[in-house]
């Protein structure tokens, strides 16, 4: 019986290993990630801490600055109360560097905002966005790091040469009776 439970447990660990279920980070991109050459657009990072309480993270957001050009970083509506290295001081041309605390009671949830950034898309073609580097620290006095590496993804920023504008019938036709109407 001692063997059954023996084999369960590590059939169990080896299908779910422990990074499996933690904390993870995730960038949302300004319309899904599809711009336009020369265009700036918002993205920002957020925490998921599967139902823990946190109170520390730390990383790195790495892009790709033949692609991307950093125009700001904005910390407001944030949950960070303390910065021990605020993200717009970056140490290189392609990562911004944060490093944050939360007080008590720390942060529980599926979408906190750690920081939000400003590009201006550069060329064209797909630049690449990705958390480095990082820990979340549980609020449980011991700093339990709970940051999955596998659960954070990296996101895909699309830069096109130039938008189309996808206009049906009707609306060209309107678009067409507004020109006439100006003039």
């Amino acid at each position: 019986m001692m063997k059954k439970y023996f084999l369960l447990i590590l059939i169990l660990a080896f299908f779910f290993p422990r990074d499996s279920f933690g904390a993870f980070f995730f960038i949302e991109n300004q319309n899904g990630g599809e711009v336009t050459s020369g265009e700036v657009f918002s993205t920002k990072v957020y925490v998921n801490t599967e139902n823990k309480s946190v109170n520390s993270f730390t990383g790195k957001l790495v892009f790709d600055n033949e692609m991307l050009e950093l125009d700001s970083v904005s910390i407001e509506g944030g949950l960070v109360d303390f910065w021990l290295r605020n993200p717009s001081s970056f140490s290189s041309e392609n990562e911004i560097v944060f490093e944050g605390i939360i007080l008590n009671p720390g942060f529980t949830g599926d979408k906190g905002l750690v920081f939000g950034v400003n590009f201006k898309a550069k060329n064209f073609g797909s630049a690449v966005l990705a958390i480095d580097d990082a820990s979340i620290l549980a609020n449980d006095g011991k700093a339990t790091n709970l940051f999955a590496s596998n659960l954070t993804k990296e996101s895909t920023v699309t830069i096109a040469q130039f938008r189309q504008l996808l206009l049906s019938k009707d609306q060209k036709i309107m678009r067409v009776e507004l020109l006439k109407q100006r003039i």
